[in-house]
């Protein structure tokens, strides 16, 4: 098991197949005192080799649209945090409710969408071969013949890259909470053995480790040391957190 060393780069679609992860709630526990809106858990059984870019990023799907068929070059992991989106993969659509979460494996064509009345937040981690393109669209010649059609009303409300030089071997789990931190709070947070992330989904926060003090934003984040515990204060108003840790097992 190797230990993780981290840089953070920041840049700027979404997507269920269970082929090579298994899908649990994750542990409340981890963060007593704080309300975890959703929280979702993946062992993840194949990963690139090498280094990583790690994406996390926001996404708003307005009602109608579809991201056209794509891939990625690494797993994808995500979760719908308000809403309902439709997945298609190999033939079939599957709706994700607000709470649940999804797969999808390495190189599988697949589109998000969303068929409701209603705006759609998704939420998503993926895990890519270092300086790989995050994104590949497939052309029509190549895509399926049922496959929705692109269709517009997506906005990217944020997204961070970090690179990963180092990572722990398969299996892992990897986990994603939405944490909502209440207004004028000092919370503590405990530490992951291999990586963890923050990224400020609404609100302000500021982040402490080993008396390092950042400043986050909306769309801002933070990579936090291996086997570290950190802590996370808001001023007079709430703020809401993704927060993605990997542990090895």
């Amino acid at each position: 098991m190797r230990r993780s060393t981290i840089l953070v780069r920041f840049s700027s679609v979404i997507v269920l197949v269970f082929t090579s992860a298994w899908i649990s709630a994750a542990r409340a526990e981890d963060l007593v005192g704080l309300k975890v809106r959703a929280a979702q858990t993946w062992t993840i059984s194949q990963a690139p080799p090498g280094a990583w870019d790690v994406y996390l990023t926001g996404e708003q799907l307005d009602p109608g649209f579809w991201t056209g068929p794509h891939t990625h070059p690494g797993p994808e992991c995500g979760m719908t945090v308000g809403g309902q989106v439709q997945i298609w993969d190999h033939g079939t659509q599957h709706g994700v409710k607000a709470g649940e979460g999804y797969f999808i494996s390495t190189n599988v064509v697949h589109e998000a969408g969303n068929q409701s009345s209603a705006t759609a937040l998704l939420l998503s981690a993926h895990l890519i071969p270092f300086q790989r393109s995050f994104h590949e669209p497939v052309g029509t010649e190549q895509a399926p013949s049922d496959a929705p059609k692109a269709a517009p009303g997506h906005t990217r409300l944020w997204q961070v890259k970090f690179a990963v030089s180092e990572h722990p071997s398969t299996p892992f789990s990897l986990i994603e909470r939405i944490v909502d931190v209440p207004p004028s709070r000092t919370s503590f947070f405990m530490p992951a053995s291999e990586m963890q992330f923050v990224v400020v989904m609404e609100g302000m926060a500021v982040v402490t480790q080993h008396g390092v003090i950042k400043n986050l934003k909306v769309g801002q984040s933070y990579p936090v040391s291996p086997n570290a515990s950190f802590t996370v204060a808001t001023a007079g108003i709430p703020a809401t957190l993704m927060n993605v840790s990997i542990e090895g097992r």
